[in-house]
């Protein structure tokens, strides 16, 4: 049965790949994550089938979610059944403590998936995790990081090889195929029942908008397929321009910030930038996740911003910020309330969590100056200096109301204005360092006033 023309044809494919990226070396140990699925139980077979050629020593590791109470048992009972069958040595894991209510639910479930292959690994002192993502997936992914509006390295895909480590030989194999391959050894799989589920983005690109477009381009796969690889190579190139002169010109600061100068940034190519700002972002919180391509667009921005002083948050905590000739990177700082944020020179930033907005503004002071109202604060720019911050109340916060001469607790000021607790929570406070220039929409600190003698005005406007 293994000799059909089928079987063989698709065989020599998946060494192909294998050969193609260096995914695997003679003497190697691999960890196969088999979940049961047909991509899976595919994988094992096939690397199974070419051990001995390939000279490598095969570990079967299955992670049961916990998330499908009727499926789950029958998948790990299936994996364990074949890797027996195989007299390969079999791995397995349950998930625990995993919110089932969470809206980061699928990437938690990821990471505590990953976390298992690699600590199997290290059980093994294996070389190599090998995952069963095929054409198919590469497509799909491609098509779903177009419409989130990635830039050319999320249009890469999925790599073929990740930190030397995790491979994926059936990347250039279609879901056709394997599905036949399954077919003519007669191996049996789970049907992930979730898969048909069109709530997920993934689901519904693969069960209507492919389907749709293979209509106009029968080939829409392997297209996908082969722009992911172009795009790949490229990036690859232009990542490795990236990170020699992210190893030049990078320095870090006494506050272990990173920081550019952006006098020499501005020399390069734009597209250099752009991977040079992906890089130093990359670098610094050890991961791209949630950072989009707008991200780095509105980051380049800033280095052609004729402001001065600006900070761009961005998601993780991270923060962006111009200073005159530098651009740094650095996190926001940590705060036990609801929300914190920096905030820059100019522009707005939203405070979602009270669905608010914070607008800085810089104006020369004059007799003409139009007088604050309760939701926009008149401060003397002189006695400030960036960033500043905005957060929720905090037990213990104290400042000196406008028309005041001595301290006052802002929880008794909001006693006395007969704000109640919940309410309290949704005020934003800002402050420069650990002092109070602002109770936002209710009153200024007396020390950072407006008075004949100020020269210029900082304008913050909720809204």
């Amino acid at each position: 049965m293994r000799d059909s023309m089928q079987v063989k044809r698709i065989l020599s494919q998946v060494k192909k790949t294998i050969s193609r990226y260096n995914m695997i070396r003679k003497g190697d140990r691999v960890i196969v994550a088999v979940s049961g699925g047909a991509d899976s139980i595919c994988l094992l077979d096939i690397l199974a089938a070419l051990a001995n050629e390939l000279d490598i020593t095969l570990i079967t590791a299955h992670f049961e979610h916990g998330l499908r109470p009727l499926e789950d048992p029958f998948e790990t009972a299936l994996v364990c059944k074949y890797a027996r069958s195989l007299n390969l040595p079999s791995e397995t894991e349950k998930a625990s403590g995993l919110d089932l209510t969470a809206s980061s639910l699928e990437e938690k479930a990821r990471e505590l998936r990953y976390d298992f292959f690699e600590r199997v690994r290290k059980r093994y002192n294996a070389d190599r995790i090998a995952m069963g993502h095929n054409l198919n997936d590469q497509a799909e992914t491609v098509l779903m990081r177009l419409l989130r509006g990635s830039g050319v390295a999320g249009l890469s895909g999925i790599p073929p090889v990740r930190d030397n480590r995790i491979i994926r030989p059936l990347i250039e194999t279609s879901r056709e195929d394997i599905l036949r391959y399954l077919e003519e050894r007669e191996l049996r799989y789970a049907v992930d029942s979730s898969n048909s589920d069109t709530r997920f983005t993934r689901n519904r690109i693969r069960q209507v908008l492919i389907p749709e477009m293979t209509s106009y381009q029968p080939e829409l796969i392997e297209m996908l397929g082969r722009l992911s690889d172009h795009l790949r190579e490229e990036n690859s190139l232009v990542e490795t321009w990236a990170d020699e002169w992210i190893k030049d010109n990078l320095k870090k600061n006494d506050n272990d910030e990173y920081l550019v100068d952006i006098r020499s940034v501005k020399l390069l190519h734009h597209a250099l930038i752009k991977r040079i700002i992906r890089g130093i972002v990359k670098r610094y919180n050890n991961s791209m996740y949630g950072i989009e391509s707008d991200h780095v667009q509105e980051i380049f921005d800033l280095l052609h911003n004729p402001k001065p002083n600006i900070i761009m948050n961005l998601p993780g905590n991270v923060i962006t910020r111009k200073e005159y000739n530098s651009l740094i990177f650095s996190y926001r700082r940590s705060c036990p309330d609801s929300f914190c944020y920096e905030l820059g020179s100019s522009g707005e930033t939203s405070i979602k969590e009270i669905g608010r907005t914070i607008v800085i503004e810089e104006t020369v002071n004059s007799p003409d100056i139009i007088k604050a109202g309760a939701d926009v604060a008149m401060l003397d720019k002189e006695l400030l200096s960036y960033p500043l911050t905005v957060r929720n109340f905090r037990p213990g916060d104290r400042f000196i109301p406008l028309g005041m001469k001595g301290h006052r607790k802002l929880k008794d000021f909001f006693i006395d204005l007969k704000i109640p607790a919940d309410v309290r929570k949704q005020i934003p406070v800002i402050l420069k360092d650990d002092r109070i220039i602002w109770v936002g929409g209710y009153r200024i600190d007396d020390r950072f006033k407006v008075t004949p003698e100020t020269k210029e005005i900082l304008k913050i406007s909720l809204i």
